[in-house]
């Protein structure tokens, strides 16, 4: 029987997450990974205000209107591996309208597979952001 080649991407990512957490568990392998969607829909959601806005966060050229970034409030999502807390951005006008997880939306299991997949692909923060904003019809400004 042949060997399986696995992705190098794949095996170092499973790597780095054993060697952050070193899960003794199935249940530890679990909470692993429901760390990880946190900072991903945070980095998505970043790349849409990015967007909104039209200018990169700490962009120090000129900006289209005088709408800027203020702050982050908390929302809780709710995933296949449980409840994970996030910081949205928000903006001075609130005008922002998130689209990967919209206002008052809070069950993110549909789009959480498709993340978790992109990551393991070795894809980066940025690149599944990139991503999830062409998916949703806009580009990434930088």
């Amino acid at each position: 029987m042949a060997r399986i080649k696995r992705d190098p991407n794949k095996v170092a990512l499973a790597k780095a997450i054993l060697d952050a957490y070193q899960p003794e568990t199935a249940e530890d392998m679990n909470d692993a990974l429901k760390d990880l969607f946190g900072p991903m829909f945070e980095a998505m959601l970043q790349g849409e205000m990015n967007h909104h806005l039209g200018y990169n966060s700490n962009d120090k050229g000129p900006k289209l209107d005088d709408n800027r970034r203020n702050g982050y409030g908390k929302k809780t999502l709710k995933t296949s591996q449980g409840e994970i807390e996030i910081d949205v951005p928000r903006d001075r006008n609130g005008s922002f309208e998130p689209l990967v997880v919209p206002k008052r939306q809070k069950d993110v299991s549909a789009i959480e597979s498709k993340v978790l997949a992109m990551y393991a692909r070795g894809m980066s923060q940025r690149d599944i952001s990139s991503t999830i904003e062409d998916i949703y019809g806009f580009t990434y400004v930088s």
